[in-house]
């Protein structure tokens, strides 16, 4: 046990990695009319969004029973197009909504992804020509999961506060990913946040991401581990 990155005893992983897949062709399959929402749609043509400009999207969203057909299984799949770029604001408001990102251009954060709050649901598919930039992160905490396609060749720089992530992160692209940060990440697998997104993995159809191979790629950050299933390649 590497008692300076906080790691439980993890015993050695051997099942295989599960590949998920875009989720946006899962959901053309079951659902002919359905399309992603381009991410301009968002606030501010998805540019510098708060999570306060997030919620009201939301909420009016629901109000007026509007993107119905750019939802899946009760999630908003949102686009980030190549060569587009989508960022994000500070803000200390909470989000607890359940909205996938399919990421094949950029998605720049700054350390700025929104809070989760308890209802809170995200799942961040970055595809092979996509990008996280560098500070991917929030500074509060995280709910779902992060996976990056093995065929992403890009480089990652994760920024985080005094953070929780719950549920999972499969990179699986060969790049490096470097954990620049000075604060305690507590990262947790949660089966119950993994679920949904069961769907998505090949040949899934809505159970829990099978576990995969734990690979610390930096011993040098404060990380904790409390449970299998976090995987870094």
């Amino acid at each position: 046990m590497n008692d300076h990155l906080k790691i439980n005893d993890l015993a050695t992983r051997k099942q295989q990695e599960p590949a998920v897949e875009n989720p946006i062709d899962v959901a053309r399959r079951k659902n002919d009319s359905f399309q992603p929402l381009d991410y301009r749609q968002l606030p501010g043509q998805g540019m510098n969004m708060t999570t306060d400009q997030l919620n009201t999207f939301f909420k009016n969203m629901r109000e007026n029973n509007t993107h119905t057909n750019n939802m899946h299984n009760g999630y908003l799949i949102v686009h980030v197009p190549q060569n587009q770029t989508m960022s994000f604001n500070a803000s200390s408001a909470l989000f607890n909504e359940k909205v996938i990102f399919v990421v094949d251009g950029s998605m720049n954060t700054n350390s700025n992804f929104p809070r989760a709050g308890n209802d809170a649901n995200t799942m961040i598919y970055v595809g092979p020509s996509g990008s996280l930039g560098n500070g991917f992160g929030s500074q509060g905490d995280f709910k779902g999961l992060i996976y990056v396609h093995e065929d992403n060749k890009n480089n990652w720089t994760f920024q985080w506060g005094t953070s929780r992530i719950d549920g999972a992160i499969l990179a699986k692209g060969s790049g490096s990913l470097n954990w620049n940060n000075g604060n305690t990440v507590t990262i947790s697998r949660n089966e119950d946040v993994l679920a949904p997104f069961g769907c998505f993995v090949t040949g899934g159809s809505g159970t829990p991401i099978d576990n995969g191979t734990v690979i610390i790629t930096d011993d040098t950050k404060p990380i904790t581990i409390e449970a299998a299933g976090i995987f870094f390649r």
